[in-house]
C-alpha cells in the first residue's frame, strides 16, 4: 500500500496545508490501529488483574506511553518493585525512542521548535515505521509535520481509550484469572518483531538470561539488570559489527 505524498515543489492545495497531510497520516494508520485494539484491551485487562489501581494504571499509559514501557512497569509494579527500579527500566525501554529520533533528524529539519519538543512523546514503533516509510527527506516540512501529527495521534486516541475499556471489562470477563499471563506474553510480543539483527538478538538473549538469572532478587532489581545488560549488549554487539 503506497500513499501520494506531497513534495517541496508541488504543495496541497491552499485551505487543506493541515487537514491533507493530517487525514493521511490518520488513514495510513488505520491498518496498525486494527491490530493495536485487541492488544490495548488485554494490556488493560492485565492491568485489572495485576492488583493495581485500575485508575493509576491507565493514567500511567499516558506518562509512561508505548506498550512495552508500560507493561514492564506494570509487571514490575504488581511485583513489589522498587520505584526507583522500575523507572531505571522504563528509562532503558525507552532509550529506543532516541535511536528512532536520530532516524529522523533528516525530516526534523525545518521544523519548528513546537514541534521538535513535542513529537517524541508520541514516537512509538508503529510511527517510526510509517513516517520513515511513506515520507522522504524531499517531501515539504509542513507536509511531514502534520502527517506525523495525524498517524501519531491517531495511535493516541485508539490506544488509550481500547486500554481503558480493557481496565474495565477485563475483571467481569469469563477466564480472567488468565490476564495475569498476558503481560509475559505481551512483552515477548512487543520484543519478537524487533529481533531482526545480530544487536537486536543479543539484546534480547542476555537481557533474558540476565532478568532470569537475577528474579530471586528483591524490589524487581532482576528485570531491571536485565533492561541494562540487554541494552549494553545491544550496544556492544552493534559497535563490533558496524
Amino acid at each position: 500500500m503506497t500513499t501520494a505524498l506531497s513534495p517541496v515543489d508541488t504543495p496541497p492545495a491552499h485551505g487543506h496545508l493541515i487537514l491533507d497531510p493530517l487525514l493521511a497520516g490518520a488513514r495510513d494508520m488505520v491498518p496498525v490501529l486494527v491490530a493495536l485494539i485487541p492488544i490495548a484491551v488485554t494490556l488493560g485487562a492485565s492491568v485489572a488483574a495485576s492488583g493495581l489501581d485500575p485508575r493509576i494504571g491507565w493514567t500511567g499509559a499516558a506518562l509512561v506511553y508505548g506498550a512495552s514501557p508500560h507493561a514492564t512497569a506494570v509487571a514490575m509494579l504488581s511485583n513489589g518493585a522498587a520505584a526507583a527500579a522500575v523507572v531505571v527500566a522504563v528509562l532503558v525501554l525507552g532509550a529506543r525512542s532516541v535511536i528512532y529520533s536520530v532516524g529522523l533528524v533528516s525530516r526534523m529539519s525545518g521544523q519548528p521548535a513546537w514541534f521538535r519538543w513535542t513529537a517524541p512523546y508520541l514516537l512509538v514503533d508503529p510511527l517510526f515505521a510509517l513516517v520513515t516509510s511513506r515520507t522522504t527527506e524531499r517531501d515539504s516540512p509542513r507536509w511531514v509535520r502534520w502527517y506525523y501529527l495525524g498517524a501519531g495521534l491517531a495511535i493516541w486516541v485508539t490506544w488509550m481509550p481500547a486500554l481503558g475499556l480493557g481496565t474495565v471489562v477485563g475483571p467481569v470477563l469469563p477466564g480472567n484469572e488468565g490476564a495475569n499471563f498476558a503481560l509475559p506474553a505481551l512483552l515477548i510480543a512487543f520484543l519478537v518483531p524487533g529481533i531482526r539483527s545480530r544487536p537486536a538478538l543479543a539484546a534480547v538473549v542476555v537481557g533474558g538470561l540476565t532478568g532470569a538469572a537475577g528474579g530471586g532478587l528483591p524490589n524487581g532489581l532482576g528485570l531491571a539488570l536485565g533492561a541494562i545488560a540487554g541494552t549494553a549488549a545491544g550496544v556492544l554487539c552493534e559497535r563490533r559489527t558496524s
